[in-house]
C-alpha cells in the first residue's frame, strides 16, 4: 500500500485555496512549526492531523468540480448566507466541512437547501 505524499497534498492545499502555512495550521488545529517541517519532509503528519488534511483535500476535490480554481480562494474567503454570514474558510476552521460540502452540492444543483 502506497503511503500519501502530505507535503505534496498540502502544498496543493496551500496553492489551491490561497492560504498561508498559518491559515493550513489553524483549519487543521496544528502548530504552524508542524507544518513547515511536513512541508520541508522534516516529519509526517499524525494520523489525528492525517485525517484533517484528507478532509481538506476532498473538499477541495469538491471545490473544483464546481468551480474554477482561480475562483476557489475568492469564493471561499466570501460571507455566504446560508454559512451563517461566515466566510467558507472560517466553516473550515470550525470543523462544519459538512455543510460546506452541503453547499457545493447546492452549486452543483445536486441538492436543494
Amino acid at each position: 500500500m502506497a503511503t500519501l505524499d502530505y507535503k505534496k497534498v498540502i502544498s496543493e492545499l496551500l496553492n489551491d485555496f490561497g492560504i498561508s502555512q498559518d491559515m493550513m495550521a489553524s483549519l487543521i488545529d496544528a502548530s504552524a512549526a508542524s507544518v513547515s517541517r511536513w512541508l520541508k519532509g522534516k516529519s509526517s503528519p499524525q494520523k489525528v492531523y492525517q485525517e484533517r488534511i484528507l478532509e481538506l483535500q476532498y473538499v477541495d476535490e469538491e471545490l473544483k468540480k464546481s468551480l474554477k480554481e482561480e475562483y476557489i480562494p475568492r469564493w471561499l474567503d466570501t460571507p455566504i448566507d446560508y454559512l451563517g454570514g461566515d466566510r467558507p474558510i472560517d466553516a473550515l476552521k470550525k470543523g462544519k466541512h459538512d455543510k460546506v460540502l452541503q453547499l457545493l452540492a447546492y452549486l452543483e444543483g445536486d441538492v436543494y437547501l
